[in-house]
Order: C-alpha cells, then sequence, then structure tokens
C-alpha cells in the first residue's frame, strides 16, 4: 500500500487535498516543474510563497500517526518525494456558504534559484587550458554568490571552459541553461525537490528498469515510438560578429599635400602614431574635440586618418607610421560525413542539407566552431520520441532508459525528458514518462 501526504508550509494538509487532484509536470532542461492540486476547505489556508512538498510513502499499511514535524522528518529521510517548490498562484471559489475550494499551482525552487541576477564574465584567453575553470566549478562560484541554501554537491558535469563565458544580468537558471546549451545535447541541469543542484551527462543514470517485451507485460503499458528527420541538417553556416586582429604596423609615406589618408580595415584602435618620427596624440574624429589636444585623429566608418585642424600638412617623402588593430569578420563552417552519405545513400543526390546562424554576439573564432558543432549533433541525426505509463516509481528526468523491444525499428538508449505525475485516487500514482534521443538514418 502507498500513502500520499501533502504538507504546506510543514503543516500536513492531506485530509483537505482531492484525491484525483494533484498533477506533476516536469521537464528536462527548461524552467523547472510544475505541479497543482485542489484543497477543500482547508483548516490551514494556502498561500502564494509557501513551501509545498508532497511524499508516496510506501513504507506503511495506514496513515502515519504522530506531530507534523516529526511526519515530515521520517517521510524526508523514508518516502519518495513527489514534488518540492513553492506555491505561485490559488485560485479560491466558494462552492456553498461557508465551503471554499482552493485550486493551487506551484513551481519548483528554481524560483528561489532565480532570485538575483548574475553580472559575471569568466574569460578562457586569460588562462591556460590546464588552468581554466570548469563548467562545475562556475556553477559552483555562482551559486555561492547569487544562492543560497543550495546545495551543489550534484554537479558532475565538469567540461573545461571553452569560451568566454560573459552572463550581463542574467538569472542563475539561464546561466546554467546557456552553459548545457552550448556544451551539446548529451548534457543535463535542474534543480531537485531538496534544492540540489544536478548537472551530469545523460548517459550516465539508468532507468531502474528497461523497456522490454517482459516488462511491456508487467510494468509499463501504452508504450509508443516515433522518428523525424525533417529536421536534419548536416552543413553549418555561422556567421559572427568579429574578433580583433593583432596589431599591424601600416607605414603611409607623405606626398606634401595629403592631410587625410585612407586605411583598408575598419579601425578598432590606432594607436602608437609618429610622422618624421615624431610622436602623435590620437582622437576619434566626431568624439573627440578639435582644440589642439590631439595632433591627428582616426574615424572609423570612413576607415581614415585625418590631421587636426592646427597639424602642419608633412613635407613630401615623410614617413606615417602607425599601428592599428582591426576588426576580423567570423565565419564558419562544419559539417558531418556521415549525415551526409547516410542521406545521399537514403535519397539519392549529394545528401547535403544546409543552414546557416547569424549571431553578432560571436566573437571569437573558436566560439564560432563550438555554436556549428553543436548545431550539428543537435540536428545530424533523426528526432526518436516516445512514451510509455507505468505505476512503479523511481524514474526521474535525465536518466537513460534502454529498449530493447521484438520488432521495434528504434531499440537503443534514450533520455527520460518529460516526466508526468498523477494521482489517480486511493493513494495512487500513474507516471508517464516522456523519452527522447536521435538515431542514426
Amino acid at each position: 500500500m502507498s500513502i500520499i501526504y501533502y504538507f504546506v508550509n510543514s503543516v500536513n494538509v492531506s485530509d483537505s487535498v482531492l484525491s484525483q487532484s494533484f498533477t506533476v509536470s516536469k521537464v528536462l532542461s527548461t524552467h523547472g516543474s510544475s505541479a497543482s492540486f485542489t484543497m477543500e476547505n482547508p483548516t490551514t489556508i494556502p498561500l502564494e510563497g509557501n513551501d509545498v512538498k508532497v511524499y508516496l510513502d510506501t513504507t506503511v499499511d495506514s496513515p502515519r500517526m504522530g506531530s507534523d514535524a516529526s511526519m515530515k522528518t521520517y517521510l524526508d529521510a523514508n518516502a519518495t518525494v513527489l514534488f518540492g517548490g513553492v506555491i505561485y498562484s490559488i485560485s479560491q471559489s466558494k462552492l456553498v456558504p461557508g465551503y471554499w475550494k482552493y485550486q493551487v499551482q506551484c513551481t519548483d525552487y528554481t524560483r528561489l534559484l532565480d532570485r538575483r541576477l548574475v553580472a559575471e564574465t569568466y574569460l578562457a584567453s586569460t588562462v591556460t587550458w590546464m588552468t581554466t575553470l570548469t563548467s562545475k566549478e562556475i556553477m559552483e562560484d555562482i551559486l555561492t554568490k547569487y544562492t543560497s541554501g543550495f546545495d551543489s554537491s550534484g554537479l558532475s558535469w565538469a567540461n573545461f571552459l571553452l569560451g568566454d563565458q560573459i552572463f550581463d544580468y542574467m538569472t542563475p537558471s539561464e546561466c546554467f541553461r546557456q552553459m548545457v546549451e552550448e556544451s551539446g545535447p548529451d548534457v543535463f541541469w535542474y534543480v531537485d525537490y531538496s534544492k540540489k543542484v544536478w548537472s551530469d551527462w545523460k548517459s550516465t543514470i539508468p532507468a531502474p528498469y528497461e523497456i522490454t517485451d517482459t516488462t511491456l507485460s508487467t510494468i509499463f503499458n501504452n508504450f509508443s515510438i516515433s522518428a523525424d528527420y525533417s529536421q536534419v541538417r548536416n552543413k553549418i553556416y555561422v556567421q559572427g560578429g568579429y574578433e580583433v586582429s593583432t596589431d599591424l604596423t601600416i607605414i603611409k609615406v607623405c606626398t606634401g599635400q595629403e592631410r587625410t589618408w585612407s586605411i583598408e580595415y575598419y579601425p578598432h584602435n590606432v594607436h602608437d602614431v609618429t610622422i618624421d618620427g615624431v610622436p602623435k596624440d590620437i582622437g576619434q574624429e566626431n568624439v573627440d574635440a578639435d582644440d589642439g589636444t590631439y595632433d591627428i585623429f582616426y574615424n572609423y566608418y570612413e576607415k581614415t586618418l585625418k590631421l587636426a585642424v592646427l597639424e602642419p600638412t608633412p613635407a613630401v617623402g615623410v614617413y606615417l607610421v602607425f599601428k592599428i588593430q582591426y576588426e576580423i569578420p567570423i565565419t564558419h563552417s562544419a559539417k558531418d560525413d556521415a549525415s551526409i552519405i547516410s542521406l545521399a545513400a537514403r535519397e539519392g543526390g549529394d545528401g547535403v542539407y544546409e543552414y546557416i546562424i547569424r549571431d553578432t554576439s560571436i566573437n571569437a573564432r573558436m566560439n564560432a566552431d563550438k555554436v556549428a558543432k553543436h548545431d550539428l549533433e543537435q540536428h545530424k541525426l533523426a528526432d526518436i520520441v516516445g512514451s510509455v505509463t507505468t505505476l512503479t516509481n523511481g524514474f526521474d528526468i535525465g536518466q537513460a532508459v534502454t529498449i530493447n523491444v521484438t520488432d521495434c525499428q528504434y531499440n537503443g538508449i534514450y533520455t527520460i525528458a518529460e516526466l508526468t505525475v498523477n494521482s489517480l485516487g486511493n493513494n495512487n500514482v500513474e507516471y508517464v514518462i516522456g523519452f527522447e534521443g536521435k538515431r542514426e538514418l
């Protein structure tokens, strides 16, 4: 026998919750999980911001007795937590005089994680690869500086930082999601119902049961699986912003008449200017005043150097020497030969499906390569999605579930990406498991 217990702000409110009203939706790599339930004429009135815990106790055959505090302590240690979070919305309705119904909407502890905004920059370019911060260390740093009450011991994924990570007043969950998405489709993160933050590779945590001919007749039902390769693309172009060059020394030979000189590149920075060996102070035209402070000005948009009004015209044969750092447009491409060959064999032609990503925020060629490869990893293979239902607990998002069913075309290992929990009444719970993955065509 199993019994479901509901606690609001550590008060047991189980007697007032309608037995079939509870449902949980948990989705991998989004904004966390949500839950809802209905209370009728409760002694303890729920309020927005209240803490909520829902437990499934399978250790007893009758309702547990004792104080709310002792019950909760036992359940925390021994029961399955079906949900933990906070109330964010309540709909109150009056059925008959003196009889109220409360429709309670909850969200998980990601809401508390995101109370403060992160303003941090982690530069990969400032350290060698041997000392670069890992994704795990960055997540730990953010949790320490910007959150309280969260446990970082679930952080296992620890990729080395491949490019700069700039968080411009982003929530912690947005920061974590950005790092995970940049690292490819095989990594996940989430906050569990005890405020522990998890990150790991999807294939490292096995589900408690495989889906086989045997388990389909004993544990699972309503099994379905399908494939879709309409989104497949296997050659990716990236058009980014720009990266700044190293110093380039440019020498101009004066004609005795010129006061303006063209520059081949858009000048990001101009410095160390000399005329006939004499250092000159440089300003930016239309930004700095021509009031005698500067000897020469550069114009970014016109790609020119221009003498100040009071600066004399250099004599013929005099050298104008300066250094610039200029902007190099970032363009990159990547392809997946295996996907191209597979599609050519299936459809004919050369098998190439192209796609372009335009993102001016990409400011390093290494990051462009990472973006292209990340998109390839997500789209070079067919999408496999499926679902199955069970009354057996122990399943969770991020787990790897193995499918080995006779005559199934898509047997393999897939990731549980969605988990819906429904109360069926009489303390019974149904789990709807949604899984996804990739597969060669």
